[in-house]
C-alpha cells in the first residue's frame, strides 16, 4: 500500500472519531487523546516504511558510484598510452577500487595508482598488478 493510501486510510479514520466526538460531548477528550494516539502510531508506521526504502535507495546509489567509479578508471587507463589497459582489470566496492593483472613495467604500475589516487571519490586503492 503507497503512502498516499495510506494518508487517505488514516485521514477518514480520524473523521470518523471526529463524529464520534461531535455526537457526545463528554466523549470529545478522549476522542482527542485517541486521535493523538492514532497520528503518533501513524507517524511511527510510516517512518518504518521509509526506513528500508532509504536504505535500498542508499545501496542503489552506493552501486551507481561505484560502477561510475570503474568506468572512469577505465576511460583514464584506455587514455594513458603507457598503460596496458586491457591487461589489467578494475574493480569497485564502496569507493575501494582494486586493480588487478600484469603491467610491463614498474612505470607503468605506478601511473596506473597515479591515475586512480587522483579521483577524488575513490577512498582507497588495492594494487593486485603483477610486474611481468
Amino acid at each position: 500500500m503507497n503512502r498516499l493510501a495510506i494518508r487517505h486510510i488514516f485521514i477518514a479514520g480520524l473523521c470518523g472519531l471526529a463524529v464520534t466526538a461531535c455526537n457526545d460531548p463528554k466523549n470529545a477528550q478522549d476522542v482527542g487523546k485517541e486521535i493523538d494516539q492514532a497520528v503518533e502510531s501513524a507517524e511511527q508506521r510510516l517512518g518504518q516504511a521509509q526506513d528500508p526504502l532509504e536504505n535500498k535507495t542508499d545501496a542503489a546509489k552506493e552501486a551507481l558510484s561505484d560502477t561510475a567509479i570503474t568506468t572512469k578508471v577505465k576511460a583514464a587507463f584506455l587514455a594513458e598510452s603507457s598503460i596496458a589497459s586491457m591487461d589489467i582489470a578494475v574493480s569497485t566496492l564502496n569507493g575501494v577500487v582494486t586493480l588487478n593483472g600484469v603491467v610491463t613495467s614498474l612505470a607503468s604500475r605506478d601511473k596506473a595508482v597515479e591515475i586512480v589516487q587522483a579521483m577524488p571519490e575513490v577512498s582507497k586503492i588495492d594494487n593486485q598488478l603483477k610486474i611481468q
